[in-house]
Formats: structure tokens, C-alpha cells, sequence
């Protein structure tokens, strides 16, 4: 799984087994080209200036992706019944 949750903070509000099914079906649920960055970005640490540039994307997506993403899995799993 890709993990997009980096902060220390972050992590304190995640557990493993709920989590992961979320975080899989929030990126699955993503175009293959954003998915593709994701994994860029997280998985082969690449820098989003990088990934940008070499999928063309405008300067600035990836950040704004990123947050999107996480933005979504935190509003999902605190909305979700522990």
C-alpha cells in the first residue's frame, strides 16, 4: 500500500487495519495519471517538481494532490464509526 500519511500527528490518528482498506479505495478511486504521482512521490521519493515535469503536469499539482488525498482520507475515516 502507499502510504500518504507523513506527519507524525497524522499517523497518531491512523490504525493499520480500517486504514488500509480506505487509503486503498481512495487510491484506487483516482485517475491512473494522479495515482501515478502518488506513487512518484511516495514510493520512489521522487520530488514533485520532478514528477511534474516529467508527467507535464502544471507546477504545483502534486502539493495540491497530496493534500487533496489526505484531505480525503482524514474526512472519510473520521466520519467512520470506530
Amino acid at each position: 500500500m502507499v502510504s500518504f500519511i507523513s506527519d507524525r500527528k497524522e499517523r497518531s490518528l491512523v490504525s493499520k487495519p480500517q486504514d488500509e482498506g480506505l487509503a486503498t479505495s481512495i487510491l484506487l478511486s483516482l485517475a491512473e495519471a494522479d495515482r501515478e504521482a502518488i506513487f512518484l512521490f511516495y514510493v520512489e521519493r521522487r520530488s514533485a517538481t520532478d514528477i511534474e515535469r516529467d508527467l507535464g503536469l502544471k507546477v504545483g499539482y502534486v502539493n495540491q494532490l497530496k493534500a487533496s488525498v489526505k484531505a480525503r482520507f482524514f474526512a472519510e475515516r473520521l466520519s467512520t464509526p470506530a
